[in-house]
């Protein structure tokens, strides 16, 4: 086991609320890496994450406690119970789930990524999603992160990081508004406005230029292009956090 690695793995993913993934019910969307008789996690396929894979309040999600990820316990999650079963790797646990929280910038990642994209997602033609719910989808998921972080340092500050013990209020937030497992897109489908045969870049408005396009942002790396906007910058953000904090 490469400890380090999963360890750290497990802080991100279980700041996210992935129900789709190793940690639900299904225990899948998980790949292991092997290399020199040490195993790590490959994380994959987090757009229902931040609470939107299930039909849980945000509340309850916000408040995720962090050694309680899986419903029922996590006996039957080898890569992830030999944390809990011993005192040592828990507080290590919790310090590289301190460090996360002190140092990644997770609003500004938000940001920039929501910056880099708008202008694609207003000129996109095929998209599922208005301009408007992009927008309030990230300002939903800026909210959440916000409030997840809360409930985290409350949780480690008072030591009660295995019961819900709802130290954040998300009452305001609705996780659907980031996107639903049965949202617009979700395997194909007729949908007003969009297009029955294949997109092609003559489609595309008028007025769009490659000259839109961030400077360091390549005409080639439009192929594969937004289907579902905030799906999308959640996938996108996940990941950078991840791969910043591995760094």
């Amino acid at each position: 086991m490469d400890i380090e690695q999963v360890v750290r793995y497990f802080v991100v993913h279980n700041f996210v609320c992935n129900d789709d993934s190793y940690t639900g019910m299904m225990v899948h969307n998980y790949y292991l890496y092997e290399k020199d008789g040490r195993l790590a996690m490959i994380p994959w396929d987090y757009n229902l994450g931040f609470g939107t894979f299930g039909t849980g309040d945000a509340a309850s999600i916000v408040n995720t406690p962090i050694d309680s990820p899986v419903s029922g316990g996590s006996s039957d999650r080898p890569m992830l119970n030999w944390i809990f079963e011993s005192e040592e790797y828990t507080a290590l646990y919790h310090q590289y789930f301190a460090e996360f929280l002190n140092r990644v910038d997770i609003q500004g990642m938000i940001g920039n990524a929501f910056d880099l994209i708008k202008p694609y997602v207003e000129k996109d033609p095929t998209a599922f999603y208005t301009y408007e719910e992009f927008e309030s989808g990230v300002k939903t998921l800026q909210e959440f992160c916000s409030l997840r972080s809360e409930s985290i340092s409350m949780q480690l500050e008072n030591g009660e990081t295995t019961e819900n013990m709802g130290y954040a209020d998300a009452s305001a937030i609705t996780l659907s508004d980031m996107g639903s497992m049965g949202g617009k897109g979700d395997f194909g489908g007729d949908l007003p406005g969009r297009p029955t045969e294949d997109f092609a870049p003559s489609d595309l408005p008028e007025d769009f230029a490659p000259s839109d396009s961030p400077e360091d942002f390549a005409p080639s790396d439009l192929s594969g292009w937004i289907r579902i906007a905030v799906s999308a910058a959640i996938l996108a953000i996940g990941l950078i956090i991840a791969k910043k904090y591995k760094g």
